[in-house]
């Protein structure tokens, strides 16, 4: 049966994707062993040392462990895997949020600021949005995102964004605005908060592909009254409210898009504030 195809650029297979089949299923493995298989059964005429390179993006991934000689995948990254994909069957399954429209552009759903964070975190490590290009991101916000409670998420989206370089605009310049602005700064990316940016949606630009994110006004309003400073600042008026906003059921539209002129002349624009 022929593999369909989700995301863009998921159709062609590295060195370090087939590495990664073959582990799923032959287990544990060591690099002879490994280079034997992709030469006699995927006819792959890959170096030794280009298994060893493969290994090592997995394992820099945190995707495969090495114990002694062999490797594995790791049991940890499994089970992420697996808790991701239960939320991705009980949210996106029966709704059918996910929709293909061509290989060039793909329409997502999500019900809350939550499952949008937790899905975009997982395209950012599993590249869905890589297209081979130098690793730099280009991000423009109404609001910036409020970063995991969660520190096991929040050390992976640190990693993500810390392996590209990111320059990143936010329209608003509210309190909770600056500090995040300031916060995000101590990652190494590049921001700037307050500038007139006049968006419909929050976009972000990985290589040629285009990542629109449209949170609803009623949200929006929500986030702003949120970060706005006032005496109830750290008050658990405000932290109930944050939690509302990050968890509150409500939908959330993703359009992802490989256009290599629009996210040109995006990157342009961001560029010109640095």
């Amino acid at each position: 049966m022929e593999q369909k195809i989700i995301f863009p650029g998921m159709a062609r297979k590295s060195a370090r994707q087939i590495v990664f089949e073959i582990l799923c299923t032959e287990w544990p493995l060591n690099i002879t062993e490994l280079h034997l298989i992709l030469k006699n059964k995927y006819n792959q005429r890959i170096s030794y040392q280009g298994v060893r390179f493969a290994l090592n993006e997995l394992i820099d991934d945190s995707i495969v462990k090495k114990l002694g000689k062999d490797y594995m995948l790791d049991s940890k990254w499994i089970n992420d895997l697996a808790d991701f994909s239960a939320d991705l069957n009980d949210n996106y399954s029966e709704k059918k949020i996910l929709k293909r429209f061509d290989l060039e552009s793909t329409q997502v759903r999500v019900n809350s600021l939550m499952e949008m964070a937790d899905f975009l975190l997982y395209a950012l490590e599993n590249k869905f949005f890589d297209t081979g290009k130098k690793k730099e991101m280009y991000l423009q916000f109404v609001h910036l995102w409020i970063p995991y409670a969660n520190k096991s998420k929040r050390d992976r989206l640190k990693k993500a964004f810390i392996e590209n370089k990111i320059y990143c605009l936010c329209q608003e310049k509210t309190f909770g605005d600056i500090v995040l602005s300031n916060y995000f700064r101590t990652w190494g990316q590049h921001v700037k908060t307050g500038v007139n940016l006049e968006l419909s949606s929050d976009i972000w630009i990985v290589g040629d592909t285009m990542v629109q994110i449209f949170i609803p006004e009623k949200l929006r309003q929500k986030m702003k009254k949120a970060y706005t400073l006032s005496k109830e600042m750290l008050s658990f008026e405000k932290i109930d409210m944050l939690t509302e906003i990050t968890f509150e059921k409500i939908p959330i539209d993703i359009i992802i898009t490989r256009n290599a002129d629009i996210s040109k002349k995006i990157k342009q624009k961001v560029m010109k504030y640095f």
